[in-house]
C-alpha cells in the first residue's frame, strides 16, 4: 500500500526534524531517499530530546522495510549514519540490532539520543551491543538533559 503524498511529506518533515541543524542537507537527501521505500512512521509517538542545546524530535516507530544492502550504498556515510539511527526506532528488534551494529563504532554525539531510546526495549541482545562503546556518549547526553 502506497502512503498518501501528505503522509510522505509529514514524515520527511519528521526526518528532518529528528537530526541537528548541521546534518540538515544530509537528513533531508535521506528522507528523500526512504520515499521511494514507502518510509511510515508512527503518527504520534515521538521523544523530544536537547541535543547541544537543539531541541531534535526522534520518531518514535518507524514501520517500513529496510532498505537492500544496495540500495543503502547509494548513500554517503553520514546519510547511511543517519539511515541507521532511523531504524533504531524500528518496530522489529532484528532489524534495530543490526542497524546498531552498523553505528557502534561510529563517534558521532547525534547517535546518543537514538542509542538512549533502544535501553528500555527489554531486548537483551540489543543492550549488549548498546554497552559497549556508546557509554561516554550516553553519559554526557544524560548530563545535557538535566536541568
Amino acid at each position: 500500500m502506497e502512503l498518501p503524498t501528505d503522509i510522505l511529506k509529514i514524515n520527511r518533515q519528521r526526518v528532518v526534524a529528528a537530526f541537528p541543524g548541521y546534518l540538515q542537507q544530509d537528513a533531508e537527501e535521506v528522507a528523500d531517499f526512504l520515499l521511494d521505500w514507502n518510509f511510515e512512521l508512527h503518527p504520534s509517538l515521538n521523544q523530544e530530546v536537547l541535543l547541544l542545546g537543539q531541541k531534535l524530535t526522534i520518531p518514535g516507530r518507524v514501520y517500513s522495510e529496510l532498505p537492500t544492502e544496495e540500495a543503502i550504498t547509494t548513500l554517503s556515510s553520514s546519510q547511511q549514519v543517519i539511515l541507521n539511527c532511523l531504524f533504531l526506532r524500528h518496530h522489529d528488534g532484528f532489524v534495530r540490532q543490526k542497524c546498531l551494529e552498523q553505528l557502534v563504532d561510529i563517534d558521532e554525539y547525534f547517535i546518543a539520543p537514538f542509542v538512549v531510546h533502544l535501553l528500555g526495549e527489554y531486548v537483551i541482545e540489543i543492550l549488549f551491543v548498546v554497552n559497549r562503546p556508546n557509554s561516554e556518549k550516553v553519559a554526557k547526553l544524560i548530563r545535557e538533559e538535566q536541568p
